[in-house]
């Protein structure tokens, strides 16, 4: 196998295919290795951690002898971080080795049959949903802030995934906050899509590549009830999905509400930074919605205390409930609204907050004992 790419478009798989690399392959070296296959014009580059696949189809600049082998990722990684951007690498494969040749540095390395790379072999049903990869990037973004880290409860450590009121709808929530929101999609499938548990490291690895997406361009969101893939272009990305009952989720979400009150999130997001002065590792403080303000209050155990007024629309009655200061800083970031608006029934009860400019997203945090 002989082939020529120039130095960015080394970059650009090499970035790709990080997310489904596994770092250390002693356990299974295979796992640590990038599977290149070059036929019919392009070059085709696969990693997989057996529970994640990245795929990136390359235009080289030549290719002049077909075939396929599996090279050391990291290996591939440094030489594309230490080559200038516009050099031309030229790949050659020996039977057991392969050797990068640019302009007067050559690198060897061992490589590795192609029938010892996994093949993911996913079977079942998948719906395809057509969408715009920059809002589906922001909206996995928001809801992220709400994944459980706690592997006990394994069904929490990820993005529930149903399809809703026309709508993809993403759900997160590790038992103490719950982010919603809504994303339009387009089925391009005639199945009905199933409810599916998007695991956090794909969640971050689909985020990322549809971050990087140009503006204009489509995105294809394709999930089952064993898999969910993301195609754009000449990437596609591929996991399997958490095997788990996502609760019910709708339960959480408070239907009558004695209290809506707004304020300004950035006053908001000043005011819990200074009372966290005060809060520290207790991270808990009180607001204390009267008279068309809110006093954000925390005290640190030993006497001390810190204090911050701003001014709040809507308080028709006083009320005063207590929040980790931390989660509804992370919330309020999350929303992302020039206002933050708070559904409250009682100080022991679930808040709801919402961007008000925006009907999308719906935010759920629990109180905490003063």
């Amino acid at each position: 196998m002989r082939f020529i790419l120039d130095n960015a478009t080394l970059q650009r798989a090499v970035s790709t295919c990080a997310g489904g690399a596994r770092a250390n392959g002693r356990t299974i070296p295979i796992l640590s290795h990038a599977r290149i296959i070059a036929r019919d014009g392009g070059v085709e580059v696969t990693t997989s951690d057996l529970d994640r696949q990245a795929t990136i189809r390359l235009s080289p600049r030549a290719l002049e002898i077909e075939g396929a082998a599996c090279a050391p990722m990291a290996w591939l990684a440094d030489i594309a971080r230490n080559l200038a951007k516009d050099a031309e690498v030229a790949f050659v494969f020996s039977p057991q080795s392969v050797q990068i040749v640019s302009g007067r540095s050559r690198f060897v390395a061992q490589t590795l049959p192609c029938g010892d790379f996994p093949d993911f072999g996913l079977a079942g049903d998948v719906v395809a949903l057509d969408l715009d990869p920059q809002a589906l990037a922001q909206a996995l973004e928001c809801v992220s802030v709400a994944i459980s880290t706690d592997q006990t409860r394994y069904y929490l450590n990820g993005v529930y995934a149903h399809w809703r009121d026309d709508a993809l709808r993403l759900v997160a929530t590790d038992g103490h906050r719950l982010i919603r929101r809504d994303l339009a999609a387009t089925q391009t499938s005639p199945y009905k899509l199933s409810p599916a548990i998007l695991p956090a490291s794909a969640v971050k690895e689909i985020r990322r590549l549809a971050a990087e997406a140009p503006k204009g361009v489509r995105a294809k969101l394709s999930i089952g009830e064993r898999r969910v893939e993301f195609e754009l272009g000449a990437v596609h990305f591929l996991s399997k999905t958490i095997d788990g009952q996502f609760p019910d989720y709708e339960r959480v979400i408070p239907q009558n509400v004695n209290h809506r009150l707004e304020v300004e999130a950035a006053p908001l997001s000043l005011a819990i930074q200074r009372a966290l002065v005060a809060a520290k590792e207790r991270r808990s403080g009180e607001l204390d919605f009267a008279d068309g303000r809110l006093i954000v209050s925390a005290i640190d155990g030993q006497g001390g205390q810190a204090l911050d007024e701003i001014d709040a629309a809507g308080v028709e009655a006083p009320i005063e409930i207590a929040f980790n200061l931390y989660y509804l800083a992370e919330m309020a970031r999350a929303l992302a609204g020039e206002k933050l608006a708070f559904e409250l029934a009682d100080p022991a009860s679930p808040a709801i907050l919402r961007d008000p400019a925006s009907e999308t997203t719906v935010g759920v945090l629990m109180p905490v004992r003063a």
